[in-house]
């Protein structure tokens, strides 16, 4: 599972906030450790952290709410469409909402379309 954050956040916050997610009810112990990878994609980006998450028994889209409202910052997921240019667009009060990117020759460098800008700055 792919999620790219639009706010820089310490490596350390994030772990912590996925881990919280798996380990939701548990009784203050730490019952499953999930496999994290994050990656600084390109600096000028709109979502410049791209954090990879392998766990298949959860619905990515549950993750995704899940860190928007606790990091408090728009995550990008797949949207699983046949265009690869469209997207969800996850906000902190955890509503979906579908986008579009900008088609940019550069690798790691994802930028919204200039209709949807503007979600950018309703944090």
């Amino acid at each position: 599972m792919e999620f790219l954050l639009q706010k820089a956040i310490k490596e350390e916050v994030i772990y912590r906030t996925v881990s919280e997610f798996y380990n939701k009810g548990s009784e203050g112990y730490s019952k499953y450790d999930p496999d994290i990878n994050l990656f600084n994609l390109h600096h000028g980006s709109d979502f410049p952290l791209r954090v990879s998450v392998y766990e298949q028994d959860e619905p990515y889209v549950n993750l995704a709410i899940y860190l928007a409202k606790h990091l408090l910052t728009n995550v990008i997921i797949s949207n699983d469409s046949l265009n690869p240019f469209e997207w969800l667009l996850v906000d902190t009060s955890g509503e979906l909402k579908i986008v579009y990117e900008k088609p940019i020759d550069i690798s790691g460098y994802f930028e919204l379309s200039d209709e949807y800008k503007h979600l950018l700055y309703e944090i």
